[in-house]
């Protein structure tokens, strides 16, 4: 199957794909300016998801990243690079709706520019999210990470990393922080 998520305006196509191991036929595709999509059939047919509340949000940005609830296809979280309500999203009904996971405060106190999330495969509430940009618009991104599903976020200093970060679990408290100007 030959997918072209593209825009036209900015033809990126597919950012990022996703599944959930207990439902290996569901696929999620985020994409640059075009949504949220879905397949139930292993990728032979695929429907925007996206089209709830705060569905329109992720049209507007790249889906960088998106990750899928382990234990539950239904649970999915991606992020809205450079588009209208940036930060990071999670839909709780198989891509329809959509709630910003951070809040007003944080996104003002840190940044809004999120550019990775993932979670870890031992416990489907251990979230990590890494930035694109960094905090308070400084040159440095940190991370966040939450062990609660997102409703509660622990902040980790920026580092001089640079930005661009993408945050990958060895085990719980191990992790693999790229760069994309400074190496692991």
């Amino acid at each position: 199957v030959s997918l072209d998520f593209g825009s036209p305006k900015d033809n990126y196509g597919t950012q990022t794909i996703g599944n959930s191991p207990i439902a290996p036929r569901t696929l999620y595709v985020g994409t640059c300016y075009q949504g949220i999509w879905k397949s139930i059939d292993g990728g032979d047919h695929w429907v925007k998801v996206n089209t709830g509340v705060n569905g329109a949000n992720l049209d507007t940005g790249r889906n960088w990243s998106l990750a899928v609830d382990p234990t539950n296809p239904d649970v999915v979280y991606t992020v809205n690079g450079y588009g209208a309500g940036q930060g990071l999203w999670k839909s709780s009904n198989g891509g329809k709706d959509w709630a910003q996971l951070f809040s007003q405060t944080e996104l003002q106190s840190y940044t809004a520019d999120v550019y990775s999330v993932t979670i870890d495969p031992a416990d489907h509430l251990h979230l990590l999210v890494a930035f694109h940009s960094g905090f308070n618009f400084t040159p440095n991104a940190g991370l966040a990470e939450s062990k609660n599903g997102g409703q509660s976020w622990t902040w980790i200093a920026p580092q001089p990393w640079g930005a661009g970060h993408y945050a990958f679990f060895i085990t719980s408290t191990t992790w693999l922080v790229t760069t994309q100007g400074n190496g692991l």
